[in-house]
């Protein structure tokens, strides 16, 4: 990771930095980092980086994909080395990104690498941001930073990651865009879950991440509502490089600038106003300040991360899910067996990839079903449907999750639903047409990079 911030040195971690080392209690795994134990006097900002945000699988002694992520919004370099270490995509529907390291996590190495070397070999390199000021004064060059890109600000202790800190912390780490940078950017600021230490028993982060942009999943998972982005930040002006993204760290509150919150060292120290690059000594909370410039269409990618994946059209479907159980072989609170019915003539099987939509609840399809059962008035049923939850956190009750929602499935010469369901009426007819007599079946999209269908669901660009 490019070291550009100036935080000072810190202590050795409770483990050998870098290692995969799991949390106490069960509650999954992290990556430890160096870090003070608290004792700093203040809390100092080591470095500002970039990548791109994935949920990381590993496979079993078999080589079958596990479907539980060993780390959830991790954060690796934008480009993945090829062969058959790796396996990255991104998912058609959901826009969430996924890295399959093809090892089994924990096991020896049979001289091809460990599952933990290589999660070190793309997680080590990400893109430094330099110390700039947002000063029209500043000179150049500024940071490059792709529009749907996550930052990765590390610090030099452990964080105070209580539900106040959680709560306060888009006070304290704030985006703001336009040229100068003046207009509040809503991003999605969370501690990062996959890197810290510990505090006696407790596992504290030593970083924050900033991911521009918002997905219905993400939102759903937010201590506060959240407005879908599936772009990211706004792109900025072609042959201009002055910044138009600055990102500002408050190290003193401000009632009137509704900053009531700091982020502190696990012990309380707060942010210092010193010794962590760029200050802007004009505004009441003495910001630190990062400046750089967001992407645009002459860049690679047109200012995006590099996505090779080509468009596919995608299906919504109305449906009802009628029971929703805890999958007995499964992972509590995530994975679950449904019965589901379509509201039209339009059904199928399920098929792997498929996603399930209920109110702000997303399940993806972990199993392929059998055809659906008529019913009458041209509804179907589907039984037994495999899902597992894409919420971070476990569904503690599954009845929350029952009634009418939507079927994503993509369009493919596979694809069992008549052709006239992939189109979308409006007014719907209220007789047959050249397409069949089928009153509103549903809608298709186009599902690209970025990703975005009318209505509603934008999700990772």
């Amino acid at each position: 990771m490019g070291a550009c911030g100036g935080g000072g040195g810190a202590a050795a971690a409770d483990f050998q930095v870098g290692s995969l080392q799991a949390k106490p209690a069960g509650g999954g795994f992290y990556l430890a980092d160096p870090h003070r134990g608290g004792t700093g006097s203040r809390l100092g900002l080591s470095s500002v980086s970039w990548g791109q945000l994935v949920d990381v699988h590993d496979v079993d002694p078999s080589g079958a994909l596990r479907p539980q992520p060993v780390l959830r919004d991790f954060v690796i370099q934008e480009s993945v080395p090829g062969g058959g270490d790796y396996q990255f995509d991104v998912h058609p529907i959901t826009r969430r990104s996924r890295l399959v390291i093809r090892r089994t996590r924990g096991a020896p190495d049979d001289g091809r690498g460990t599952f933990e070397e290589l999660l070190a070999a793309v997680s080590q390199r990400l893109i430094g941001v330099l110390p700039k000021s947002d000063r029209p004064s500043t000179p150049g060059p500024f940071s490059y930073l792709p529009r749907n890109a996550t930052l990765v600000l590390r610090f030099n202790d452990l964080l105070d990651d209580g539900e106040q800190g959680r709560r306060g912390l888009e006070q304290a780490v704030r985006v703001l865009t336009g040229y100068a940078p003046q207009t509040p950017f809503t991003a999605r600021v969370l501690f990062d879950p996959n890197h810290g230490g510990l505090l006696g028993d407790e596992f504290h982060p030593t970083r924050v991440l900033v991911d521009l942009t918002i997905s219905e999943v993400e939102a759903a998972d937010g201590l506060s509502p959240l407005p879908l982005n599936a772009l990211g930040l706004p792109a900025s002006q072609v042959g201009v490089e002055a910044p138009n993204v600055a990102l500002r760290l408050a190290t003193r509150t401000d009632p009137s600038a509704g900053v009531f919150h700091l982020l502190r060292s696990v012990t309380g120290k707060g942010l210092s106003s010193s010794s962590n690059g760029p200050v802007d000594l004009g505004v009441p909370t003495v910001d630190v300040v990062r400046a750089m410039r967001a992407g645009n269409a002459g860049d690679v990618g047109n200012g995006f991360l590099i996505d090779l994946a080509a468009p596919e059209v995608v299906g919504d479907f109305p449906i009802e899910v009628r029971v929703l159980d805890p999958d007995p072989f499964g992972e509590s609170g995530f994975d679950f067996l449904c019965d589901l019915a379509f509201q039209r003539s339009c059904a199928q099987a399920a098929r792997v990839g498929d996603v399930i939509g209920v109110g702000d609840r997303l399940f993806e399809v972990q199993q392929s079903s059998g055809p659906p059962t008529p019913e009458s008035a041209g509804r179907s049923l589907l039984r037994g449907v495999r899902l597992r939850s894409l919420s971070s956190d476990p569904l503690a009750s599954p009845a929350s999750a029952q009634g009418f929602g939507s079927f994503f499935t993509l369009y493919g010469p596979q694809s069992q639903v008549p052709g006239a369901c992939w189109f979308r009426f409006d007014p719907a007819p209220t007789t047959g047409t050249a397409l069949g007599s089928i009153p509103r079946p549903g809608s298709a999209y186009a599902s690209t990079n970025p990703w975005i269908r009318p209505g509603s669901r934008p999700s990772r660009a």
